[in-house]
């Protein structure tokens, strides 16, 4: 086997373990945000059991996210002469730490709300849903742009405009919420909490579309 052929060999399993690191680490995310839409379904029953059960599960998974990245940035680090796409891995990294404390951030804003029996309108309570549950599709399909990379780097090139169409979606949703918000009779802090958490499920949005930015380089030199 020739000598370049030898590193492109050692390159694709470089990145596919890095890959794997990520895959475990998004999947994880997800647990978080259905930990944020369950929250959101209980907010007005004011349901301290099953708030107190999401809040301890999604900081175990928080902890499990950061063994995660640790591990990670240390084979980063250890395969680094090796690794040719470095820096692109470092800033998705990076990014998607970001995702995973906005949506803790989140958490304790629904915490507060219900520990100190805010209720919000029901219109509200559904567009918080939609916009999660828009933020995990996103993720969703930054999963298979992923697991597509050193397979059908051609396909996954395609499928990082559904990325990009998932994020122009929430964007939507976003300010479909903020305005919901701003027109209710709810109170000022009330309010102040609910643009925060909205602001916080669309930061996660735009995120992920950076980081898909970061595999479109890759993924340029892989067609």
């Amino acid at each position: 086997m020739r000598r370049e052929d030898l590193e492109v060999k050692r390159t694709s399993l470089s990145d596919s373990k890095i890959i794997g690191y990520l895959e475990q680490e998004l999947t994880l995310s997800k647990s978080m945000l259905r930990d944020i839409k369950e929250i959101l379904r209980i907010v007005n029953a004011f349901d301290e059991e099953k708030l107190n059960t999401a809040i301890r599960d999604s900081l175990t998974i928080k902890d499990n996210i950061s063994q995660i990245q640790e591990s990670l940035l240390s084979y980063i680090s250890r395969t680094s002469p090796a690794l040719y796409h470095r820096e692109d891995w470092i800033r998705i990294t990076s990014k998607l730490g970001n995702v995973v404390d906005k949506m803790s951030g989140a958490i304790y804003r629904l915490e507060f709300l219900v520990k100190n029996r805010w209720e919000i309108t029901g219109n509200i309570q559904d567009k918080l849903i939609k916009l999660t549950e828009a933020v995990e599709e996103i993720i969703n399909e930054y999963v298979n742009v992923l697991n597509l990379l050193i397979l059908n780097p051609s396909k996954a090139l395609a499928l990082r405009k559904s990325v990009a169409a998932w994020e122009t979606k929430i964007d939507e949703l976003y300010r479909s919420s903020i305005f919901e918000t701003l027109k209710s009779n709810l109170s000022f802090s009330t309010i102040l909490l609910l643009m925060n958490i909205s602001e916080m499920l669309e930061d996660i949005s735009d995120a992920i579309n950076s980081a898909a930015d970061d595999i479109y380089i890759i993924l340029l030199d892989l067609v």
